[in-house]
């Protein structure tokens, strides 16, 4: 397909446009907005920074918390595995003394 040829175009300048000086202050912030808001900031980021360091605390005792309940929960297991162990054996020795007795 043969290319048809393409006239030049005339370069255009840009032409920009001229600030409302009314609107000029009002797009940049004035210092004391900018101080301000950085203050805010800055208390927003301290207050922040105290719930993290609260809740860091409460976490480290939950997990002491649990680590104790964990080893009362083993040891509470064993305790019951001991009571089992103990009834069997009760259990055992009332079936031995039937035993015995009906003997006699």
């Amino acid at each position: 397909v043969p290319l048809e040829p393409v006239e030049p175009v005339e370069p255009v300048e840009p032409v920009e446009p001229e600030p409302v000086p009314s609107q000029v202050p009002s797009l940049t912030p004035q210092p004391e907005e900018l101080l301000a808001k950085c203050q805010d900031v800055q208390a927003q980021l301290e207050t922040a920074q105290a719930q993290i360091d609260v809740l860091r605390k409460e976490k480290a005792e939950l997990v002491e918390r649990n680590q104790k309940l964990e080893e009362e929960k083993k040891q509470w297991c064993k305790d019951q595995d001991d009571l089992k162990r103990v009834l069997q054996e009760l259990d055992e020795h009332k079936a031995t003394r039937q035993t015995l007795e009906e003997v006699k």
